[in-house]
């Protein structure tokens, strides 16, 4: 007990630099009688999710020094044990935990005991990650079973620990005669998938190198036809330009044509007016003209009737009785 209070004392007093898999700590070893369980403290196994080895307490998620440069919310948030993690391999078909929390309050509203203060054990099998049992706490310091009676066999487990609370220590408890240690580190478990990438980039090799070359000969097109582009940009310009100027152009003559044919237009009306009154006046002189010869032979006649009556009868009307044609005739 007094090697695992020295412990983060130690890992205050040797900060190191961030590391995401914390380094296995010595082992307290078994401990205990036939009557009670050997218990392990996870941190001989690596305590995986921890980003610091200069904490203030070892399950706290930033340095020490960070205190007093965030904010205290984010400070007293940093002192959970939220994302932490250990895994280990064992063959007990029994499987028991203890632990202590920093905080006596063991739920919120939205959250029960299980989710801010217990924990969660999963179990690898052929199809892959498992839950398989859970912690549930009653008080700041608890001991349960988390699972029992499993089949034989050696098995890698996953332990998270509690969400919204700091934790002080945790410990596992297996048979007697059973056996725990640590799993192998994550990279080696990814050892078959990067194999497989490494023979897929080993094939997609070729295609890369064809790819590199067609790149190249494209950047080689690009820099032999950059003058040509440059100048079939400079005469698109120039035509873009000159067909702007064009159509100003064509304004301005419509608008002119517009206003040359309005006045044109006006002259023409005024012209037919003028026609228009001339013919009617070359209809009435005509009509004039046409009449005159008629008028002057009435005339005559008249003149002639009256003259062969006076002479016949000797008779000479008055000459307030003499009509039109007679008097034009006289």
């Amino acid at each position: 007990m007094q090697l695992k209070l020295l412990l983060p004392m130690l890992a205050a007093a040797f900060p190191v630099f961030p590391v995401w898999f914390a380094a296995a700590q010595p082992a307290p070893g078994p401990a205990g009688t036939n009557d009670t369980p050997p218990w392990y403290d996870i941190r001989q196994f690596g305590v995986e999710g921890r980003g610091w080895n200069d904490t203030r307490d070892f399950y706290d998620r930033l340095p020490a020094r960070a205190e007093g440069l965030v904010r205290k919310p984010v400070w007293e948030l940093s002192r959970n044990s939220a994302g932490m993690c250990v895994r280990f391999v064992t063959d007990a078909t029994t499987l028991r935990a203890r632990w202590a929390l920093t905080e006596s309050w063991l739920y919120l509203p939205n959250m029960t005991a299980i989710g801010k203060s217990g924990l969660d054990l999963y179990v690898k099998t052929g199809q892959g990650w498992h839950w398989l049992a859970v912690g549930q706490p009653t008080a700041q310091t608890n001991e349960v079973t988390l699972v029992e009676n499993l089949l034989p066999g050696k098995r890698e487990y996953l332990l998270y620990l509690p969400l919204y609370n700091g934790t002080k220590f945790v410990e596992l408890g297996i048979p007697p005669g059973a056996t725990i240690e640590k799993a192998g580190p994550a990279l080696e478990r990814a050892r078959v998938t990067i194999d497989k990438a490494a023979a897929a980039i080993d094939r997609a090799g070729p295609l890369i190198d064809q790819a590199k070359t067609t790149l190249a000969n494209a950047n080689l097109a690009i820099e032999e036809n950059r003058p040509k582009v440059s100048e079939i940009t400079e005469q698109v310009a120039g035509i873009a330009r000159t067909s702007r100027e064009q159509v100003d152009r064509l304004g301005a003559l419509v608008e002119d044509a517009g206003d040359r044919a309005r006045a044109r237009l006006a002259q023409i009306d005024d012209t037919v007016t003028d026609a228009v009154e001339q013919v009617g006046e070359v209809g009435n002189a005509l009509k004039r003209a046409a009449m005159r010869p008629v008028r002057e032979a009435n005339g005559v006649a008249a003149g002639i009737s009256a003259a062969v009556s006076t002479f016949v009868k000797g008779r000479k009307y008055p000459p307030d009785m003499a009509t039109q044609d007679e008097e034009m005739f006289i």
